[in-house]
């Protein structure tokens, strides 16, 4: 993508921000856009760093990542500039060994994870380590097309009864 994204700042409408290898600083430029909405494409994402996305700031509430290529989802997924998020959908992460660390994400409500085919066991980095109340307001779970999921870590608390719904789960959609 160009630079200067930044100085149009009455743009509404993007349907696809493409952040390249060494360009991650470009997602800065998105926090200037105030009046842009609707949904849009941000491929790339491994390029940022959670100090750029901080410094977006922007009310997301709902994201969906498609073909997420690293071997470990971005740590910069649970950061406080997510809180906003109500929705998330990570798919086709057929690299990704581990699940995003998702659990500390207050408001969040929907989350499905779709094709992350490296994923065999679900550990407390998916909740979010020493957090008592990991998906205060989760409604909507769902797993799709985790081919080699076996197990999930034993947890303290509100974390192993999620678990155990989860390794009952995945008994159910594995079979």
């Amino acid at each position: 993508m160009p630079s200067g994204f930044d100085q149009l700042t009455k743009l509404q409408t993007l349907s696809n921000f493409v952040i390249g290898k060494g360009d991650g600083h470009l997602i800065r430029e998105l926090k200037i856009l105030s009046n842009l909405g609707g949904n849009f494409c941000l491929p790339g994402l491994e390029n940022v760093n959670g100090r750029d996305v901080r410094e977006v700031k922007k009310k997301l509430e709902q994201l969906i990542t498609e073909n997420y290529g690293g071997a470990k989802f971005a740590s910069w997924i649970d950061d406080s500039s997510f809180k906003n998020l109500l929705s998330l959908k990570p798919r086709s992460c057929k690299n990704c060994k581990s699940l995003p660390s998702v659990g500390r994400l207050p408001l969040l409500k929907y989350l499905s994870i779709i094709g992350f085919h490296e994923v065999q066991k679900i550990g407390v980095e998916f909740f979010g380590e020493n957090e008592l109340n990991s998906f205060a307001s989760l409604k909507i779970l769902s797993f799709e097309s985790l081919p080699i999921w076996k197990e999930g870590d034993t947890c303290e608390g509100d974390e192993k009864i999620i678990l155990n719904y989860l390794n009952i789960l995945s008994t159910f959609l594995l079979s």
